[in-house]
């Protein structure tokens, strides 16, 4: 795959990866770091990364190492106006009109009560 995607949450017999937004894509590429040589995503985008990861492949439950790093990312991307504008951008492109359901689940560090929450949503 030559973009950024991510599974459908869709329930199918065939495996099915969406292309995220382009601007999602950009974001990763225009933000990230180098670490000795090694691309390393900015915190908004690694933070709304995570939660996507946590919330569909994970079923909603969320690996340990996922609550840890969203913690600690939240945390740096709440303390920066910059960040946090830049964060709820990416979750305006990945959750659409659920986008403040995601942002009040991270605010609480609710990751493990997220999912649910998003199925039942009426506008997702």
């Amino acid at each position: 795959m030559n973009h950024v995607g991510y599974e459908s949450p869709m329930q199918s017999e065939v495996r099915n990866v969406i292309r995220v937004d382009p601007e999602v894509e950009e974001s990763l590429f225009r933000h990230r770091r180098f670490a000795d040589g090694i691309p390393v995503p900015s915190e908004p985008d690694e933070l709304a990364h995570l939660i996507r990861r946590g919330v569909f492949p994970h079923g909603g439950e969320f690996p340990p190492y996922y609550k840890r790093r969203c913690e600690e990312l939240s945390e740096r991307v709440f303390s920066s106006p910059e960040l946090e504008d830049r964060f709820e951008r990416l979750l305006s492109l990945l959750f659409f009109d659920a986008d403040r359901v995601v942002r009040d689940h991270v605010e609480r560090d609710a990751y493990d009560r997220l999912e649910p929450e998003l199925r039942s949503f009426s506008d997702y």
